[in-house]
């Protein structure tokens, strides 16, 4: 709506005034479960002088990184805030990477990794077990029984599917959905939107946010997302709200975690404030 808009265009005068909350954010480095000669001359590099090592050196570039960003967070006070892994996971389990993770674990540093994409429940049992993973990129599969290894080790796949929903839903890790990612990616979504597992996520009651993935590659903002979510699975006020709330209660924001309380607090009221405003001009347009 035309007040919505021009609520969102003035969004810098309304910090300003204390309605919505300042301006917060914080780093997220992120490794590549995959990569080869051919992605940059660094990467040409890396993979000469670890050629003797091809099957180590994913998780040997992962830890260097993650070295690396708790140095320039210690050192320089830079607010890099979380370790994350993405790129091809089918074949290049998250188990390559748990040296790194174990890593940024043991220096307070947080953990994020994309898992249940391209691969199943196997994937995000690696994520939040061996590496600590606090939240999950996508988590797309996790129902889904047909996205096990060929070989898996696994005899009944409901249960072991059960069994990761409820270390997920009891440890309160959370899963970013991104929806517009994944209906470009993935065939299924494509002849029917409606089959992304949102609505299994909040009846399964486990903590998820909204998530662009990346803004550049899908074209897409988190106010797309929002819109996306809310027209596909006709969410009400207070379904948006909990979901919206979810991104900024399991957020990797820097500084002190009273400090992170507070800012849930303005942005509670914000939320209050849009809704009020729209309540006004349906109003006004009913008129």
């Amino acid at each position: 709506s035309s007040g919505i808009n021009a609520e969102y265009g003035g969004i810098d005068d309304d910090v300003h005034k204390g309605i919505a909350p300042e301006y917060e954010y914080g780093m997220i480095v992120c490794g590549l479960r995959y990569f080869n000669e051919h992605f940059s001359p660094f990467y040409k590099n890396f993979c000469d002088i670890f050629k003797h090592e091809s099957k180590k050196m994913f998780g040997i570039a992962t830890l260097q990184l993650a070295k690396a960003s708790v140095h320039v967070r210690d050192t320089l006070g830079l607010p890099v805030v979380a370790l994350d892994i993405a790129g091809c996971e089918a074949g290049y389990p998250a188990y390559d990477h748990a040296e790194a993770f174990r890593y940024a674990h043991e220096n307070h540093m947080n953990k994020t990794i994309h898992a249940g994409e391209a691969y199943g429940p196997e994937s995000i049992f690696q994520a939040v077990t061996a590496c600590y993973a606090e939240r999950i990129g996508h988590g797309l599969n996790m129902f889904d029984k047909t996205f096990f290894h060929p070989q898996t080790p696994v005899v009944d796949r409901q249960k072991y599917m059960d069994g990761i929903i409820r270390f997920i839903a009891n440890r309160r890790i959370c899963v970013e959905v991104c929806l517009t990612s994944n209906y470009q990616t993935d065939p299924k979504l494509r002849e029917d939107v409606t089959a992304h597992p949102l609505k299994q996520f909040m009846e399964e009651k486990l903590s998820f946010c909204l998530n662009t993935d990346n803004r550049t590659v899908s074209q897409t903002t988190m106010c797309d997302e929002i819109r996306l979510a809310v027209d596909i699975f006709q969410l009400n006020r207070d379904e948006l709200w909990e979901i919206i709330s979810n991104g900024f209660k399991r957020s990797f924001m820097p500084g002190s975690y009273a400090h992170k309380r507070e800012y849930m607090k303005k942005m509670k009221l914000f939320y209050r404030h849009i809704v009020d405003m729209c309540d006004s001009e349906e109003g006004t347009t009913s008129v």
